[in-house]
């Protein structure tokens, strides 16, 4: 089946060092009227401090939903527009493909080998696509197109 992986930063780290680069240059600031400090080594601080920070908001932080067990993982932003939302359209895509899968792998072809329509059909069921009932009505079909 399809399941939900939640994959998030720790982004603690990032803020702290981006609080941290902020209050850097009025810290230096205000000490430079207590301590005299050379004018260009106070730019310098400055401009440091401000590229770190600019930097570490150009980072991209990872705060996703990965939809895993289909041909390929989607990834999904958590909160654009909202999680709910995100939720809502994640089972409206789970929902789509187990459709897609139903339609293409229950068409009964009497050309297609029984082991591979049984094996089909039997992964249909694994995946809770088609009941229990289901798979023996495709069964009973398949005998008996294959019969006429």
């Amino acid at each position: 089946g399809f399941d939900l992986v939640y994959r998030s930063d720790d982004t603690r780290a990032g803020k702290l060092m981006l609080y941290l680069c902020l209050l850097t240059p009025a810290a230096v600031t205000i000490s430079s009227f207590f301590v005299p400090i050379v004018a260009k080594t106070q730019v310098m601080v400055w401009l440091l401090c401000y590229l770190f920070a600019f930097l570490n908001v150009l980072r991209e932080h990872s705060d996703d939903i990965q939809l895993v067990g289909g041909e390929q993982a989607l990834v999904f932003y958590r909160l654009v527009p909202n999680e709910s939302a995100v939720l809502a359209f994640i089972e409206q895509v789970i929902a789509s493909a187990k459709l897609y899968d139903r339609e293409k792998y229950t068409r009964i072809d009497v050309a297609v080998p029984e082991e591979i329509f049984m094996a089909r059909l039997h992964w249909l069921l694994q995946r809770e696509i088609i009941t229990e009932k289901e798979l023996q009505d495709l069964i009973n079909d398949f005998k008996v197109k294959r019969l006429l």
